[in-house]
């Protein structure tokens, strides 16, 4: 049987949108293969799955091979950030969600033995890929915000949104500005403030 989920793979600063496939049960007994340019974190995700499935009440499907494509294949997948979307294809494949496809979600995580979820990096990179992706849900960006108290937030009175910056920019040769040019900039508008309110006494 057959299932997918989507995750993120992070390169530099940038994220790319991975497909997690999981097919169980076509392979040799026993196997556990994971294909698509996964390095060595992603390559010892089989333990960490099988105890975290298990201690959550789930049953690994021992004796049946398991077969886990990440795809693009071109692109190099790291970390343990797989864990969670190739453990959640699992289980889709053993009917879990009841057919029920995890499309429009990105998952993003690694398990621990005892099947909580660790934080990984890039998920910031990720969810803003997410987002350009046109995927509604994302590494529960959301309720972390919610956490924060309602006085805390008013006391910020901007909000701005700051695009990533893509990798290819910071390692291009385009004439950047030095902090004595800035510096500058920010003497003269002072300046002009000045002028500006010199006849105010309260200012």
């Amino acid at each position: 049987m057959l299932s997918k989920a989507l995750s993120a793979a992070v390169f530099g600063i940038d994220a790319y949108v991975a497909e997690v496939e999981v097919d169980v049960g076509s392979g040799r007994m026993g196997d556990f293969n994971v294909v698509g340019l996964p390095d060595i974190a992603v390559k010892e995700s089989r333990e960490r799955i099988k105890s975290g499935l298990k201690n959550c009440g789930f049953d690994f499907p021992n004796p049946r091979s398991v077969t886990i494509n990440l795809a693009p294949a071109d692109i190099r997948k790291e970390g343990p950030g797989f864990d969670l979307p190739m453990a959640l294809g699992i289980l889709g494949c053993q009917g879990t969600f009841f057919g029920k496809p995890l499309n429009g979600q990105l998952f993003l995580g690694e398990l621990s033995l005892d099947g909580s979820v660790r934080p990984v990096r890039g998920t910031l990179s990720a969810a803003l890929c997410a987002r350009e992706q046109a995927i509604r849900r994302t590494n529960a960006t959301a309720r972390y915000v919610s956490k924060i108290s309602g006085p805390l937030l008013d006391r910020i009175d901007i909000h701005i949104d700051v695009p990533a910056v893509k990798y290819k920019e910071l390692r291009g040769e385009a004439a950047t500005e030095d902090s004595a040019a800035v510096r500058e900039r920010v003497v003269r508008a002072r300046r002009r403030q000045l002028e500006r309110f010199a006849s105010e006494k309260r200012i």
